[in-house]
Formats: structure tokens, C-alpha cells, sequence
């Protein structure tokens, strides 16, 4: 089946005829079926959502990266997960333009790309986490919390200072910065959380710090 027949078959009423047809594209990979794919991430059928996101992700690269960009801005919640999830798969070929993203007036764009990019983290390196520690130091606590979190799935031993700075913030902040230093694990966390008075911390951040270092006793 060409190409065009199969960017046919996305407007057919057949729900099933839809998804298959989108499930063709993701085999083909030819980004010529990026924006066709894009509109079918709000197709009224679940199956067929789901099978255009697939079809994006096989696709990949810094293309449909780019384009599906956009969709974080949209203000439907289901649109948005979506994006979000291709964007795990595929942001690691566009990580300028999600690095970009951290310094958006929006603070959901913000968290947003924090989200996606400590994701990306786990799998892949990223080395300008400058953007990054900047949203560690949002104004905004869910930014600023997102931001501790996605730098404990990096794990790069050199974010560690510029977490324990930022100890005095609110009590959900203190949580992910004290989980997020563990979960960077080796010496230099160790010694940080050693160095950590845990008097100091709200409850429930003295908390995260007492598993944390029940969990170091067993390592």
C-alpha cells in the first residue's frame, strides 16, 4: 500500500481500518507521515491514539521530536500525556529544544520539560543540565521539585552541591532533593547525606532522609 492510500485509510470511519493504518506508517518510517500521524493523536478512538503515538516513536528522530513539541502547549490533558510520552522515546534527537523549554514563561511547559528530560536521563547522557539546575531554582515548588527529581535519574555525581543548596526550600522540594542525592548514590552522596543535619528538615523530608540512610546501611 503506497503511502498516500495509507494517509487515506487515517479518515476512514473504520476505527480499526484507522489504527491499522497508522500501525503501517510506524513500519514504514517514513516521516512524511509525521503531521498525518499528529492528527490522529486526537482521534476519538483510544486504539487508534495510541497506535499513531507508537507509529511517531518508530519513526523518531529530530523531526518528530520537533513536532511534537507543540502538543505540550495543548490544553487537553490526554494530548499532553501523549506528547509527553513520545518525547521520552524520541527527545533524546531534539534535547536543545527541550533544554529550551526550561526557561519558559509557562511553569507547566517548564515542569513539563524537567519531566521528559530526567526521563530521557536514565537512558541517555545529557550534558548540559544547566537549564536543568536553573529550574531547581524555580520560583514555582512543582518546578522546582520536578527539576530535583528528574537530576536523581541522571545521576551525575556533579549536580549533588547544587541539590544540598537548595535544602532550605519548601518540605516537598527537601523531599526529592534528599531522595534524589541517594539515587545519585556513590561516595560523594554518602558523604552528602552524612553531612545533612536532618534536625533541620520538615517532617516528612526527615523521613525521606531516615529511609535513605536505613538503605545505605544495607548497601
Amino acid at each position: 500500500m503506497s503511502l498516500e492510500s495509507m494517509f487515506d485509510e487515517l479518515k476512514n470511519s473504520d476505527a480499526t481500518r484507522r489504527r491499522y493504518a497508522a500501525e503501517d506508517l510506524g513500519d514504514a518510517g517514513d516521516p512524511r507521515a509525521i503531521p498525518h500521524l499528529l492528527s490522529c493523536l486526537s482521534d476519538p478512538e483510544v486504539s487508534v491514539r495510541e497506535a499513531a503515538a507508537d507509529a511517531l516513536i518508530a519513526i523518531g528522530g529530530a523531526e518528530t521530536g520537533k513536532a511534537v513539541i507543540p502538543l505540550l502547549y495543548s490544553e487537553h490533558t490526554a494530548l499532553r500525556n501523549l506528547a509527553m510520552e513520545i518525547l521520552v522515546q524520541t527527545g533524546r534527537e531534539c534535547l536543545d529544544d527541550l533544554l529550551q523549554l526550561c526557561s519558559s514563561p509557562s511553569a507547566d511547559i517548564r515542569k513539563f520539560a524537567v519531566d521528559i528530560l530526567g526521563k530521557i536521563g536514565r537512558e541517555h547522557a545529557i550534558d548540559n543540565l544547566d537549564p536543568i539546575l536553573v529550574c531547581l531554582r524555580d520560583p514555582n515548588p512543582n518546578v522546582a521539585s520536578a527539576a530535583a527529581e528528574a537530576l536523581g535519574n541522571i545521576a551525575n555525581p556533579k549536580t549533588i552541591t547544587p541539590l544540598l543548596d537548595t535544602l532550605q526550600g519548601g518540605e516537598w522540594l527537601q523531599c526529592n532533593v534528599v531522595d534524589a542525592i541517594f539515587r545519585i548514590g556513590g561516595d560523594a552522596a554518602r558523604r552528602a547525606l552524612n553531612n545533612i543535619a536532618p534536625e533541620e528538615l520538615a517532617d516528612e523530608a526527615r523521613h525521606f532522609y531516615q529511609l535513605a540512610m536505613k538503605r545505605l546501611e544495607h548497601e
